[in-house]
C-alpha cells in the first residue's frame, strides 16, 4: 500500500472532506480535498451499502477522469480500494487505499 487517505462525509452539505492523507511521495495534492458525493455514483453506493469498492485500473475511469483521479494517475497510482467508515451501522466517511 502506497497511499492511505480518510475522508469524512457530511450529509447536510453532501461534502466528502479529506482530513488525513499518507503517501509514498511528498506530493499530497488531495490532503484537504473536498467533493460533493452526489457527483460520484460509486461513492454514493459505498456510503449507502456499506460495501467496499475495488478499482483495478484507475485509467479506465471516465474520459477524461475526474481531476482527483487524473492526479492520482499522474502520480503513478494504478488501482484503488475504498471502504466505508461506519458507526452503529451508518457510514460517515471513506478510507482510500
Amino acid at each position: 500500500i502506497d497511499r492511505i487517505a480518510a475522508a469524512v462525509y457530511d450529509p447536510r452539505s453532501d461534502l466528502l472532506k479529506t482530513f488525513v492523507e499518507s503517501a509514498a511521495t511528498d506530493d499530497l495534492p488531495l490532503r484537504h480535498h473536498q467533493a460533493h458525493v452526489s457527483d460520484s455514483p460509486s461513492l454514493c453506493e459505498i456510503l449507502r451499502s456499506g460495501s467496499p469498492r475495488v478499482i483495478d485500473d484507475l485509467s479506465a475511469l471516465g474520459n477524461p477522469p475526474a481531476p482527483h483521479t487524473r492526479h492520482l494517475i499522474e502520480l503513478g497510482y494504478a488501482s484503488s480500494y475504498t471502504m466505508p467508515m461506519c458507526c452503529h451501522g451508518a457510514s460517515f466517511g471513506l478510507i482510500f487505499f
